[in-house]
């Protein structure tokens, strides 16, 4: 079994259980692992403002909207339109605003050519009921660098965006990246923007609803509501390599089962990091396959816990907590 590189697994949690958000935050810090054979939608092909159709695999809740299918368009390269209705609304899901293009791209020639730098593609992995659909963008360029740099240009940017099927969370995972030119890259903004936005006005460019965005820090953002007229917000700053995103769906009540609940552990399922948290100082954590017999058994002092170097599968993990014991069923999903 191939062994985790991942070499700094802190976790940093930052959640908001206010009623008037749909998604909670939550940023973590995890090695970033490129797609090992995916789709690729481009297909060696240059690209700038790329329309291109992804199937998830499955049907993802978006803002009340199941949907299927997601769609790179509407330009900059790594705007999703999520869904879309007859009279020209859309949901929109930014996981890098930037206005990105093929490193690989000539002015003189246009897109659509061979000798693509950086290719976009798609991956769907794990059993039914449990899929992530994960969508990359490697080694993609800035617009406005490459423009005035010509090949010269250097600044590049790995992201990854990942649905799941279970719960519909989504998480935005930041790689290696470098951003030597933040002036020109962003066009002259602090940073990127970060988006979720159910309902644009595609016909007159305008948000139709509230739209929600991360702000300030990209280690600590805040996830800000902005109304219609509010000026878009930006991450101040570039985003470091391993960041991860999670947006999780917010559900009423939540916040006071958040607050009754013993343990809690994510994200689940995982590719092999796992966090758990609990309100009371933890005895001993143990994980049994479904058979059965113990497979590790983990230091109770930490909060965040590499279990890579078990298979994919099910397995149950038991918790003790003073004079309490819990059992929670946890999937490894690849590693």
């Amino acid at each position: 079994m191939k062994k985790s590189i991942i070499t700094c697994c802190v976790a940093m949690l930052f959640s908001l259980f206010s009623t008037a958000q749909p998604f909670n935050l939550t940023v973590n810090n995890n090695a970033y692992q490129y797609l090992n054979n995916p789709i690729s939608l481009n297909n060696g092909l240059t690209w700038d403002d790329p329309y291109f159709t992804i199937p998830l695999g499955f049907n993802f809740n978006y803002f009340g909207r199941q949907i299927d299918t997601v769609l790179i368009a509407y330009g900059y390269g790594g705007t999703l339109i999520m869904s879309l209705t007859g009279n020209g609304i859309a949901s929109f899901l930014s996981p890098f605003g930037a206005d990105l293009i093929d490193r690989g791209y000539r002015f003189s020639s246009g897109p659509g050519n061979p000798g693509s730098l950086s290719p976009i593609s798609y991956q769907l992995s794990g059993i039914q009921g449990n899929r992530i659909l994960k969508i990359e963008w490697q080694n993609a360029g800035f617009y406005s660098d490459l423009q005035v740099n010509g090949s010269s240009a250097l600044d590049s940017i790995n992201f990854q965006l990942w649905f799941y099927e279970n719960g519909s969370s989504f998480e935005v995972h930041i790689g290696p990246n470098y951003i030597g030119s933040p002036s020109l890259s962003y066009d002259g903004f602090p940073g990127p923007d970060i988006l979720l936005a159910p309902s644009v006005d595609l016909v007159n460019g305008v948000f139709s609803s509230n739209y929600y965005c991360l702000d300030g820090n990209p280690l600590s953002p805040t996830f800000q509501t902005r109304n219609p007229n509010d000026t878009l917000l930006f991450i101040n700053g570039n985003i470091p390599n391993g960041t991860v995103y999670r947006f999780t769906p917010s559900v009423v009540g939540e916040g006071e089962r958040q607050k009754s609940k013993p343990i809690l552990l994510y994200p689940n399922p995982t590719s092999g990091l796992l966090n758990i948290e609990s309100k009371k100082p933890l005895r001993s954590i143990d994980v049994y396959d479904l058979q059965g017999s113990l497979r590790l058994s983990l230091e109770p002092n930490q909060s965040t816990f590499e279990l890579s170097e078990l298979n994919k599968g099910i397995y149950l993990i038991v918790v003790k907590v003073e004079n309490s014991q819990y059992v929670e069923k946890i999937q490894i999903i690849e590693n």
